[in-house]
């Protein structure tokens, strides 16, 4: 593959990831990542632990997914870096807002958020070895929550 192709099946893996919050969809998640990398680390925002194996990702899913539906995830910037032919670390910002629905938040969430993925090349796919993201905490989430209900 050349750069080009390569950073259009980067875009398209950030577009399955959008795809996969705003449906809850473990599957699609799964199909992001490449389960057999020794050191997998995922790292969401409101979690204190990293998480280093395929299982503990996965039961993360299961538990969040339920109970959080994505109602926005738009990416708004992307940088790519190859950091060898093999490794590509992707940095993302967004904008997103959700509802939860087991009762410990009330209303829409919404805020401003950045995501930086590394991917492994596993013959002529790239897959997620590393994920991490946060929100801009200070940021207005009203502003965001008022263009989230607009939509």
């Amino acid at each position: 593959m050349d750069r080009s192709q390569d950073l259009a099946a980067l875009e398209t893996k950030l577009e399955t990831y959008r795809q996969a919050w705003l449906h809850s969809d473990i599957e699609q998640f799964m199909s992001l990542w490449d389960r057999s990398y020794p050191l997998l680390t995922y790292m969401p925002m409101e979690r204190a632990e990293i998480m280093h194996d395929w299982d503990s990702i996965v039961r993360y899913w299961q538990t969040i997914l339920p109970i959080t539906r994505m109602q926005q995830w738009d990416v708004e910037s992307m940088l790519v870096d190859f950091l060898t032919p093999d490794i590509a670390w992707v940095f993302c910002q967004h904008s997103f807002a959700y509802r939860v629905t087991d009762g410990t938040q009330i209303g829409l969430q919404a805020y401003r958020g950045r995501t930086t993925h590394v991917f492994h090349r596993v013959g002529a796919d790239w897959l997620t070895v590393h994920y991490e993201d946060s929100i801009q905490w200070f940021a207005s989430s009203d502003v965001a929550r008022r263009a989230a209900e607009s939509k």
